[in-house]
C-alpha cells in the first residue's frame, strides 16, 4: 500500500475588526469637562510558529463476519500502538473511539448479484506531539503498521505559547483602540488624557488544520521507494478583542 507524501495546510487568518466607537460627555460645557470620554472597541491579532501537532488516526477492518472484522481491527490497532510506542510516544496518544457496525446492502443492476453488507470495526487514536516536525514520521510509521486513515492533522500552540501570543494580540488590539480614540478625539477638538476602563472581549486561537488524503498503491513494494511524508504549515493565528473607555478634554 502507498499514501500521498505531500501535505499542505493553510492558516485561517482572523482579520482585524473594528466593532464600533463613540464619544460621550456628561455635560456639553466643552473640552474642559473632565467627565467627557470616548469608548471604542477593537480587535487585534498575533501569530507564531506552531509548537504542537495533533494527528488523528484510524484503523479499520471489514469482513462479512463480525468477529473476524473485530479481531482484524484489534490486531491492526495493536500493531499501530506498538509502532507509536517504538517512537517513544507511550504517553502521547489516546484512544478516541471504537466502533463496530454494518454497511448497508448495495443494490445491483438487473441481472447482477446484490452486494452483501459487511461488518466494519474501527479504532481511533489521537497523537499529541510537542515537536510538530515529527507529524510526518508518525503518519508514515502508523500507516506502515496498519493504520487505514489519517483523519486530520492540526498544528496549534501549547498552553504557555498560546498565552504569550495572546498577550501580543491584546497589545495589538490596545494599539488599535488608542488609534481610534486619538482620531475621534481630534475630530472633536479633544485630547485623550487617560484610560478610564478596559474590558477584554476574549481571545481566539485558529489552529492550522487540514485533511491528509491517502491513496493506496496496488503493489505493496511501492512503499520501499516512497519518500518520507512532509507536512507544510503556516503560522497559528491568535485574535483578541478589547473595549476601552478613554478620558478626554
Amino acid at each position: 500500500m502507498k499514501q500521498i507524501h505531500r501535505y499542505s495546510i493553510g492558516a485561517v487568518v482572523i482579520a482585524l475588526v473594528l466593532t464600533g466607537a463613540f464619544v460621550a460627555a456628561a455635560d456639553e460645557g466643552g473640552p474642559e469637562d473632565v467627565d467627557s470620554y470616548i469608548e471604542v472597541s477593537a480587535s487585534g491579532e498575533a501569530s507564531a510558529e506552531p509548537d504542537r501537532a495533533v494527528v488523528s488516526l484510524e484503523v479499520e477492518a471489514r469482513d462479512d463476519d463480525v468477529e473476524a472484522a473485530r479481531d482484524e481491527a484489534a490486531r491492526r490497532a495493536d500493531s499501530v500502538t506498538d509502532a507509536l510506542d517504538g517512537l517513544g510516544l507511550q504517553d502521547s496518544y489516546e484512544t478516541t473511539g471504537f466502533d463496530v457496525g454494518q454497511t448497508r446492502p448495495i443494490y445491483a443492476e438487473r441481472g447482477e448479484e446484490m452486494e452483501e453488507p459487511e461488518f466494519v470495526a474501527s479504532h481511533s487514536y489521537q497523537v499529541t506531539l510537542d515537536d510538530p516536525d515529527r507529524a510526518g514520521e508518525v503518519i508514515d510509521e502508523a500507516i506502515d503498521a496498519g493504520a487505514t486513515e489519517v483523519d486530520g492533522v492540526s498544528m496549534t500552540l501549547s498552553e504557555s505559547e498560546r498565552e504569550r501570543v495572546k498577550d501580543r494580540a491584546i497589545e495589538d488590539a490596545m494599539d488599535e483602540a488608542r488609534s481610534q480614540a486619538d482620531t475621534l478625539a481630534a475630530a472633536g477638538a479633544l485630547d485623550v488624557v487617560g484610560v478610564r476602563n478596559v474590558e477584554s472581549g476574549g481571545a481566539g486561537v485558529s489552529p492550522v488544520r487540514g485533511n491528509y488524503m491517502m491513496e493506496m498503491a496496488e503493489a505493496d513494494d511501492a512503499l520501499d521507494d516512497a519518500p518520507p511524508t512532509e507536512i507544510e504549515h503556516d503560522d497559528v493565528e491568535v485574535s483578541a478583542s478589547v473595549q476601552v473607555v478613554y478620558d478626554v478634554r
